[in-house]
């Protein structure tokens, strides 16, 4: 980070990375929750009981050889632009797992490494292009055919 960064303080948990190599402010965050009402839950995904997660529930199931999908709608951006989306999971198992995320049509692999008991949710992070408004779509589903996290 250069200097004039830090006195600019920038949240750094939320930032838009330019092809200078600079980082700009990423604006007002929004936590969409996975079991809301407006997500799409098929092919076996469902909200489960998560003992550490806001509301004690999660979405599992995603992936598997019957594909469970998350399809997260009207995901809010004030710009049109390359962005950081930190994925809030839990992975109780002792080996990491992969999900395919697709972000208004465009696919990338993510990783979720394992989190304590499952219960304790991590968070793994992806650069993706939001549009600006609220009609961006993310879709986690499987990545060959295993299970991703929860």
């Amino acid at each position: 980070m250069h200097s004039t960064d830090r006195d600019r303080q920038i949240d750094s948990s939320n930032w838009i990375p330019s092809t200078d190599g600079t980082w700009s402010s990423g604006g007002d965050e929004t936590d969409p929750e996975a079991e809301a009402s407006t997500s799409v839950l098929s092919n076996g995904a469902k909200v489960i009981s998560c003992s550490g997660c806001s509301g004690d529930e999660s979405v599992g199931w995603i992936g598997g050889s019957d594909n469970g999908t998350l399809e997260m709608r009207n995901i809010s951006s004030d710009a049109s632009t390359t962005t950081t989306i930190q994925v809030r999971y839990e992975n109780g198992d002792s080996t990491q797992r992969y999900a395919t995320v697709t972000v208004n049509g465009k696919s990338q692999i993510l990783a979720f490494i394992p989190s304590d008991s499952g219960n304790t949710p991590a968070t793994s992070v992806l650069n993706a292009q939001l549009e600006s408004g609220d009609d961006n779509v993310i879709t986690f589903s499987a990545y060959e055919e295993e299970y991703g996290s929860s």
